[in-house]
């Protein structure tokens, strides 16, 4: 299963017409029960050489927390839509995503992201070490999910996709922007200032802001780069509907070919001229 989630959310991740996700479950009663252990069981008991062993569990386990971490890269934002039971494996995929409705109980990354969602280091080892279970209410409380939502999974999914939407109608630059700035200040706030912050995020943003550029010496360099200069004009876009008392309509973002993208793991063959 996590692998098919990996490929999905790295397609998802190069399509500009998707411009937010929710991640629910068909079940009412379970959103994730965790890892199949079973599933899991060839890799452990094969008898090989223990060495050998180690390196195959070592790639297995990166490839296992590359699929977790897709969901955390796709550049759109990715809406939880957590009802019923969410265990072991849950926590790492919610962890992962950038809004969280609904929580319930608590490993791929859930050891690394929890500490830093919640900003409470003391009682993410007292969930990792003694494995409790906690309620959506309490997971609301230290701010691992943003509301609980009543009515079961249709309450749920329908509150989901709400957000979602609003998300859509807004600036695809700007949401991309600002989910890439925002996992930077979250990952990186142990390693750098608040300063070094707000450098990245001005550097980020004195690309962003630029305005079209109405004549260009080469028109093929501009006929390329057409598409990714116009997405670029969400700013003043929205000024001027503001300006007019009305909603913008923004453009999707273009397609980026996917070998350009130095996370993706499929790799194009591309055969060379000698």
């Amino acid at each position: 299963m996590w692998r098919e989630m990996s490929k999905i959310f790295e397609d998802l991740r190069f399509d500009p017409s998707v411009r937010a996700i929710v991640l629910a479950s068909e079940s009412e009663k379970i959103w994730t029960a965790g890892l199949d252990v079973a599933s899991e069981g060839d890799t452990l008991a094969s008898k090989v050489n223990p060495a050998h062993k180690a390196l195959i569990l070592h790639e297995h386990i990166k490839d296992f927390q590359a699929s977790i971490s897709s969901i955390e890269k796709a550049t759109q934002p990715v809406i939880a839509a957590i009802s019923g039971l969410c265990l072991g494996l849950g926590i790492d995929i919610a962890s992962a995503c950038d809004e969280v409705n609904v929580g319930l109980a608590a490993d791929i990354g859930t050891l690394q992201r929890f500490p830093k969602i919640t900003g409470n280091s003391s009682l993410a080892r007292e969930l990792a070490l003694t494995g409790r279970r906690f309620t959506p209410e309490e997971s609301t409380s230290i701010g691992f999910t943003s509301r609980v939502v009543p009515g079961g999974r249709g309450g749920v999914l329908a509150e989901a996709i709400a957000v979602a939407k609003v998300i859509a109608s807004k600036s695809p630059v700007a949401v991309t922007s600002t989910k890439r700035l925002m996992i930077l200040g979250e990952t990186d706030a142990r390693d750098h200032s608040v300063q070094e912050g707000l450098d990245y995020t001005a550097a980020w943003n004195m690309s962003m802001l630029q305005s079209e550029v109405s004549k260009f010496r080469n028109h093929a360099i501009y006929s390329l780069t057409k598409p990714y200069i116009q997405s670029r004009q969400d700013t003043p876009k929205a000024m001027r509907a503001a300006m007019a008392k009305q909603e913008p309509q923004f453009t999707d973002l273009p397609r980026l070919p996917q070998w350009q993208d130095p996370g993706n793991h499929r790799k194009e063959k591309r055969a060379s001229k000698l």
